[in-house]
């Protein structure tokens, strides 16, 4: 296959890079800026004085595995960060104490925690639920930040699943399980008393996102009736349930601006092919006219100070890397905080365009055609193309800047992305429309979208190539299984060969997780559920696999045999099919470290150049650092080979060197 001309190749590096900037934050007083910064096995926080940001320095290196957020203690000194406990809706939480970069634990209560809410009312303190071995529903507790104390606020007798409290992080407000949703109890401070609030049983599905100051109103998202989650007032007193923010094609998924001290939703937002905001609170108009100017792309607004004046905002483009910068609401002026990716600054990057064919029962398919960096109208030719299809599967693709659509798309292929049916954010119709159809409906959504593409003349349909990672490496293998002759070649990380393997990794202790699984990937419970699922597993029909496939997995993936693997590059390789098999022994479900993620798709990229004829970048250095390993198959990738011995013998030598008197 010819490699397709190109005007020059950005460096893989570039796109998968250490040092990534992202999750700006600002102290309570505005006096410091913090953000953190992607290193090789950590994450390091970066401080700085809000008047200097270009002065920061590195306070602390955390754990990168399972780190889900970080946020200032509202003082200037503590910051306290969260990591997921595995298989579980748990969390573990570190305070990060800004002079000395010390990381302390704060898990002092020998139970399972979840946090719960913090406020600037009470700063350097925040609520958690805990949960007692062996209790489903948690108790709250109050933890002081600094002394890693935590003081029992509430013992729950009442079988409360969630609670919220008000500005001094008192408990507001429990929900309950009742008639097939949640009842909403007020609780009356010290008397320990709870009342019902009147109105509708909220929907089991609701999230309360807020209590105000006095805690007379609460904030929550649910559908309540229409199909898109929308955002409602709830008066704690008489139960009046009263909607500010409604779209008619997109959920509300959390995008809200909530002023940290009285509670009060000041704005919220939508996106269905982009990002819109809706201001609530007529004060801010002034605000959003002003950052409407800053730059092209959809706002994001990710932190602000106590009193509200002084926020970290964002702008996210189809062909900019994100852009953070400090807003001033008091001067309506902006300070540029700089760029999530410093080395993509000033490249060329491509255009992404939304559309929304029809899938075959009448479903919208919103989707994402990314431009190659030379697209049709210039080459005179339709461009080879890839189907990337997003993992999860419950979250979706966006119009963005991402590094894996634009990587692709500088090396000449048009990238597709599909928001097929269970994909999050359209919908509850959608939603659940995608209930036990892995494999099935959610895969013909894949190929409804991606045929107007075709008839378009926007692909060249005899160079297509499928990839995907978790849900979207399982969808991948499924669809070299429907579709074979449709694609030249498949690519994917971490996909399930197994259903049932894969639900029967899911721990006996995790109760909510198995019961979304039977209810949305299959019932594995009866003879007629599991053979529907064995029906739908690429393991089941390994011997229809008939193009050619670079696989990819973690070793410590419990959803994925080894047996199962060996099955499937036998089954190939028996027949001459050309498959490559790596393996990565420091990685789980999903590729974390840059090393390995970079290492996988520069074997990926020679692999797509191969068999589809887009540009490729040398391998070079990039296996060095990497735990990945060739399993079989290295022969079917140009230079894998050649790489894999350069990298063992650099290996040899640095460790010669190491040993040399």
């Amino acid at each position: 296959m010819m490699m397709i001309p190109h005007p020059g190749t950005i460096p893989r590096r570039a796109f998968f890079t250490d040092g990534a900037k992202e999750d700006f934050r600002i102290s309570g007083s505005g006096r410091y800026v913090s953000c953190l910064s992607s290193g090789r096995f950590e994450r390091e926080i970066w401080v700085a004085p809000r008047t200097d940001p270009r002065s920061a320095r590195r306070v602390a290196l955390v754990e990168g595995a399972g780190f889900l957020d970080y946020s200032w203690a509202w003082t200037d000194d503590l910051l306290v960060a969260c990591w997921r406990v595995a298989n579980s809706a748990l969390v573990k939480v570190r305070r990060i104490e800004v002079a000395s970069g010390r990381v302390v634990s704060l898990d002092c209560l020998g139970l399972g925690l979840a946090y719960l809410s913090d406020s600037p009312r009470r700063p350097g303190e925040m609520a958690i639920l805990g949960y007692r071995e062996g209790v489903l529903v948690p108790d709250v507790y109050r933890l002081c930040c600094r002394t890693g104390v935590a003081q029992q606020q509430l013992t729950n007798t009442n079988g409360f699943v969630d609670f919220r409290c008000d500005a001094l992080l008192r408990v507001a407000l429990g929900l309950r399980p009742e008639q097939n949703g949640l009842a909403a109890y007020r609780h009356h401070g010290d008397l320990g008393d709870w009342t019902r609030v009147p109105g509708p049983i909220l929907d089991p599905d609701c999230h309360i996102l807020a209590v105000d100051a006095d805690g007379g109103q609460a904030i929550l998202s649910g559908h309540f009736g229409l199909d898109t989650r929308a955002v409602w007032t709830l008066d704690l007193d008489s139960g009046e349930l009263a909607r500010i923010g409604f779209h008619p094609r997109a959920d509300f998924a959390g995008d809200a601006l909530i002023h940290p001290t009285t509670g009060q939703l000041q704005a919220l937002a939508f996106t269905h092919s982009r990002k819109v905001w809706q201001t609530v609170a007529a004060s801010l108009q002034p605000d959003f006219a002003a950052l409407s100017g800053v730059g092209p792309g959809d706002l994001s607004i990710h932190s602000q100070t106590a009193d509200g004046n002084i926020w970290i905002a964002s702008t996210t483009s189809d062909c900019q890397p994100k852009r953070f910068f400090l807003y001033d609401r008091t001067k309506l002026a902006t300070q540029d905080l700089g760029s999530s990716n410093d080395l993509l600054a000033g490249c060329q990057l491509s255009a992404t365009r939304f559309s929304a064919p029809l899938s075959r029962d009448g479903f919208e398919l919103p989707s994402y055609y990314t431009e190659p960096v030379l697209p049709a109208a210039e080459t005179g030719a339709p461009p080879p193309a890839i189907l990337l299809i997003h993992h999860g599967p419950w979250t979706r693709d966006a119009w963005d800047c991402a590094s894996m659509h634009q990587w692709l798309a500088d090396r000449g292929y048009a990238v597709i992305r599909v928001n097929f049916r269970g994909s999050t954010g359209f919908g509850r119709a959608f939603c659940e429309a995608a209930r036990a159809e892995w494999g099935h409906k959610m895969e013909d959504d894949l190929f409804d979208a991606l045929q107007p593409f075709v008839d378009g003349g926007l692909v060249d349909p005899d160079r297509l190539g499928v990839m995907g990672r978790c849900y979207g490496g399982f969808a991948a293998l499924t669809a070299l299984l429907q579709r074979g002759r449709l694609f030249r070649c498949g690519v994917a990380f971490g996909g399930p060969l197994s259903l049932l393997t894969m639900m029967n990794a899911v721990p006996s202790s995790s109760t909510e997780l198995l019961e979304l699984n039977e209810l949305y990937i299959g019932d594995s419970r009866s003879p007629e559920g599991r053979s529907r699922l064995w029906n739908a597993s690429p393991l089941s029909r390994v011997h229809d696999l008939r193009t050619p496939l670079l696989i990819g997995y973690g070793e410590n993936d419990p959803r994925v045999e080894q047996a199962e693997i060996d099955t499937l590059v036998t089954s190939m390789s028996a027949r001459r099919v050309p498959v490559t098999c790596l393996r990565c022994r420091d990685e789980g479900i999903e590729m974390e470290r840059v090393e390995n993620r970079r290492a996988f798709l520069a074997i990926a990229e020679s692999f797509l150049g191969l068999h589809l004829g887009g540009r490729a970048e040398p391998m070079g250095a990039d296996l060095a650092d990497s735990s990945l390993r060739i399993q079989s198959g290295g022969e079917w990738v140009p230079g894998l080979s050649e790489a894999e011995q350069r990298r063992e013998r650099d290996a040899i030598e640095s460790h010669l060197e190491s040993v040399r008197p």
